[in-house]
C-alpha cells in the first residue's frame, strides 16, 4: 500500500525519493516498503508532470494561434480604417487632396507593418509560453 500520495502537488522525483531514502534509514518502512513508494511516487510524479506538460502546452498554443488571428486581422483591416481616416480627414479639409493622394500608400504601409509586428508579437509570446510549460511540466517530474 502507497499511503499518503498526493496526486495534486508532487514534490518531485527527487524529494521523494530522499524522504523515502531518511524514512528507510531510520527504519519507519521496510527496504520491500520503500521500493514500493519508490515505484508509486515515480508515476505520481510522471503523471502529474506530463498532465501539467500538455495543459501546458495546450495553453500555449491555444494562445499562439489566438495571437496569430488578432495580429492578421489588424494587418488586413489596419489598411482599410488608416485609407478610411486619411479619406475623412480629406473631406473634412484637414489635409490637402494632393497630401493625401501622396500619403496614401505611406499609410498603407504603415498600417501593414503595425499589424505585421502585432502578429509576430504575438506568436511570440504564445510560442514563448507553450516552451516555457513544456519546462514547467518536465520540471515537475523532477
Amino acid at each position: 500500500m502507497l499511503p499518503n500520495l498526493k496526486l495534486d502537488s508532487p514534490n518531485g522525483i527527487s524529494s521523494d525519493f530522499k524522504d523515502v531514502n531518511e524514512r528507510l534509514a531510520a527504519g519507519s518502512v521496510t527496504p520491500v516498503g520503500a521500493a514500493g513508494r519508490y515505484v508509486g511516487k515515480t508515476a505520481q510524479n510522471v503523471a502529474f508532470g506530463a498532465g501539467r506538460t500538455v495543459s501546458n502546452v495546450a495553453v500555449g498554443v491555444g494562445e499562439t494561434g489566438v495571437g496569430l488571428v488578432d495580429g492578421l486581422k489588424d494587418t488586413v483591416v489596419g489598411p482599410v480604417k488608416a485609407v478610411g481616416q486619411l479619406k475623412a480627414s480629406v473631406s473634412s479639409g484637414e489635409v490637402h487632396p494632393v497630401a493625401g493622394v501622396v500619403s496614401a500608400p505611406v499609410v498603407v504601409v504603415g498600417a501593414v507593418v503595425g499589424g505585421a509586428a502585432k502578429t509576430v508579437g504575438n506568436v511570440g509570446k504564445g510560442v514563448g509560453k507553450t516552451v516555457g510549460g513544456v519546462f514547467k511540466g518536465l520540471g515537475s517530474i523532477f
